[in-house]
This record gives C-alpha cells, sequence and structure tokens, in this order.
C-alpha cells in the first residue's frame, strides 16, 4: 500500500455518466488513487473503464466500503440515489468520509464542466495551431511559386520555339526528298537513302512530335502546381466581392469536372433554399471542384457523391459526400495541411484541401469532415450570408 502522504484514496460509488466522469479526471491525477467502483450495473461505462485500468470493482456499494476500511481516510463518493450511504459507511468505517447527495452533485457538475472546457480548449487550441500554421506556409508558398514560375516561363517557352524549329526542319526534309527524284546520278540516290533509312526521318517525325508534348504537359502540370501555391498565399483585398446563387456556381463548377466523374460517380442533387451569397464566386469554385475531384478519386469503382445544400441562421452550408473507401482516423486531423496525401504519386500535390481551407477561411466561414474507412466521407462548408468585413 502506497503511502498516504502521496496518495489520496477515494471510492467512487455509481458508474454511470457521473463516476464515468469523476473517474476520468482522477485518472488524470497522480495524486488520486481510485481504489474502486461499485455499480449494481456492471456494464455501465464507469465500471468498463474501471477494468481496462486494473481497478476493482464491486456490485454492492457496501461490500466496497468494508473494502476502503484498509485505506487510511478514503473518500467515498456516493453518486447513486441511496441517501443511507452515508450511515452505513459511518458504521463500517468510521474513518471513511462520504460525499453525497448535493455535494456529490455540485462535484458531478464540476468534473462535467470541467470536462467540457478542456475539449473546447483543446479544439481552439488546434484551430489556432493550424491558423498559424497555415499564414506560416502560405508565405513559404508565395516565395516557392515565384521562385518557381520564372525558370518554368522560359522553358515552356523554349519549348514553344523548339517546336516551330522542328516544324520548319520537316518542311525542309519533305522538300528535300520530293526533290531526290530529280536528281540523276542514281550513286548520289543510293547514298541519300541509305542514310535516311539510317536515320528513319518517319520515326523522328513522330517521336519528335510527342516527346515535345509530353514535355509541355509536364511543364504544364507544374504551372498548375505552381498556379495552386500562388492561390494558397493569394491576398484576395483587391477581388471583388458580390452576391451570387451558390447553386448556380456549384453546376458551373459540375460543368467542369463533369468527364472525370461521370466514369466513376452518379451525382445526386439535394439542392435546398438558399438566399444569394456574398462570395468570391471563382474562388467558391475551386474549392468545390476540389472537393468534387477527391470524392471521386475516393471511389475505386463505381459510387455515389452527393452534394446537398441549406441554411441555417445567416449561414447557409454545401455538403459533398461520397461512397468512397474513407479517411483513417489518424489522418483526419492532416487533411488540411499542405502537401499531405494519402494518394498514389502522381494523383495529388495534397495542397487541394489546404487551398479550399484558406479560401473558406477568408470568407469567414469554416470545414467539417465526416468519415468512416470503407463507408465514404462527407466535407461540410458553412458560409455566411453577408460579410461583416471583408478578410
Amino acid at each position: 500500500m502506497e503511502s498516504t502522504s502521496q496518495k489520496t484514496f477515494v471510492l467512487i460509488l455509481g458508474a454511470g455518466r457521473g463516476g464515468l466522469a469523476m473517474l476520468e479526471l482522477f485518472l488524470e491525477e497522480e495524486l488520486v488513487s481510485v481504489i474502486g467502483i461499485a455499480d449494481l450495473n456492471q456494464d455501465s461505462p464507469g465500471i468498463q473503464l474501471a477494468k481496462a485500468h486494473g481497478i476493482s470493482t464491486f456490485s454492492d456499494p457496501i461490500e466496497a466500503i468494508r473494502v476502503s476500511v484498509d485505506f487510511h481516510d478514503c473518500i467515498v463518493y456516493n453518486l447513486t440515489h441511496d441517501e443511507s450511504i452515508a450511515t452505513k459507511a459511518a458504521i463500517i468505517a468510521s474513518k471513511t468520509k462520504v460525499v453525497g447527495g448535493s455535494e456529490a452533485k455540485l462535484l458531478w457538475n464540476m468534473v462535467t464542466n470541467m470536462k467540457r472546457m478542456r475539449k473546447q480548449l483543446e479544439d481552439a487550441n488546434i484551430k489556432m495551431m493550424q491558423s498559424e500554421k497555415m499564414a506560416s506556409i502560405g508565405q513559404l508558398a508565395a516565395g516557392v511559386a515565384h521562385e518557381i514560375n520564372n525558370p518554368i516561363g522560359f522553358v515552356y517557352s523554349n519549348l514553344g520555339s523548339l517546336e516551330k524549329y522542328m516544324h520548319n526542319t520537316f518542311v525542309i526534309l519533305d522538300q528535300y526528298e520530293q526533290a531526290e527524284a530529280l536528281i540523276s546520278d542514281s550513286s548520289v540516290r543510293a547514298q541519300l537513302k541509305v542514310a535516311r533509312d539510317k536515320l528513319d526521318i518517319a520515326f523522328l517525325k513522330a517521336d519528335l512530335n510527342e516527346l515535345i508534348n509530353e514535355s509541355k504537359d509536364g511543364i504544364r502540370r507544374i504551372k498548375n502546381i505552381v498556379q495552386n501555391l500562388k492561390d494558397f498565399s493569394h491576398d484576395d483585398s483587391c477581388d471583388e466581392w458580390k452576391f451570387f446563387n451558390l447553386h448556380n456556381v456549384l453546376d458551373d463548377t459540375l460543368n467542369i469536372v463533369n468527364s472525370e466523374i461521370n466514369q466513376k460517380a452518379k451525382i445526386v442533387k439535394v439542392y435546398g433554399d438558399l438566399p444569394i451569397v456574398e462570395c468570391l464566386s471563382t474562388q467558391l469554385e475551386q474549392v468545390f471542384l476540389n472537393l468534387l475531384v477527391n470524392a471521386a478519386q475516393a471511389i475505386e469503382e463505381k459510387g455515389v457523391i452527393t452534394i446537398q445544400t441549406g441554411r441555417q441562421g445567416d449561414e447557409v452550408w454545401v455538403k459533398v459526400g461520397d461512397t468512397g473507401k474513407g479517411i483513417a482516423p489518424e489522418n483526419i486531423k492532416k487533411i488540411f495541411d499542405p502537401f499531405f496525401t494519402t494518394k498514389p504519386i502522381g494523383m495529388g500535390t495534397g495542397l487541394g484541401l489546404s487551398l479550399a481551407y484558406g479560401i473558406i477561411k477568408k470568407h469567414k466561414g469554416r470545414i467539417e469532415v465526416q468519415s468512416e474507412v470503407g463507408k465514404g466521407t462527407a466535407f461540410r462548408v458553412w458560409l455566411p450570408i453577408k460579410q461583416a468585413t471583408k478578410a
């Protein structure tokens, strides 16, 4: 048995919501040792938690009080409805203090409020860290985008010039081939044919065109990544805020991604009654595009993407849900981090949701996510109907 100078021993009677909350609190306190918890219902949450931590459990509170005799000045918290517990405890263990009735209820309320406040502090801390992270990443993204943009620009320009020079060269080669038949010297014609066959001009024409096209496509992809970085760090202070119909914005976005989504999923639209919303419509199109593309990519074969809208008070919401593979719980808190992605290499840059997060934050809104592995994911975007002060 541990020294009483180091530990305060407590016994909890009642393992429902109050007992569970109290047990959770005491488990976190190093100076408190729970010697047991009693409840007639051995399937109650407090009993299950106690068993998981190797704490003694009892179905009879009187039996538990008898055990408390072995512990000096043990405090019994009576969360049952039996007001006679204190009297019984005084007979069994004179040194045992029983806290019950209004005192126990007050303590339970305090414990419950502490847990709620702790959860609120944790949530606020996560949001603050996310906000700070986004601000620093935004500055980094702006610098990286600027540095990459210049070399990408002249490489793309050079590829365009190379394509034009190559075209002109092949025009001249075609003219030489047509003039070849006019050469009277058969030995010269034979030498030209050997050289042409060795060079395989027909193959060169086809392959060089393909190489140029692949290179330009690669550069375009890099330019898109750079543009995403620039958009992520973009200051919207110069953009014009206007009132738009979000259903029109959603339909315009669906037209853009229609070819990619149709192969994977059926689109179900459940539009509610929405007012026009003050926003930056092109940026919201980017948000919805990212959510829709992610939803399609999460579906491995065939599935359903549901788009729902609604209004609550001074806010409207847009929900994009899919029947895809879902997101693992350990990844939920990371999905808005720049460059974080669970997609295979080449399928995504990890910037889509970061960009969406930044845009919605500038709209004074928020994004919520619910996901279950194997069943699907749903993102809900909340937006104020009118901007009090522009971001």
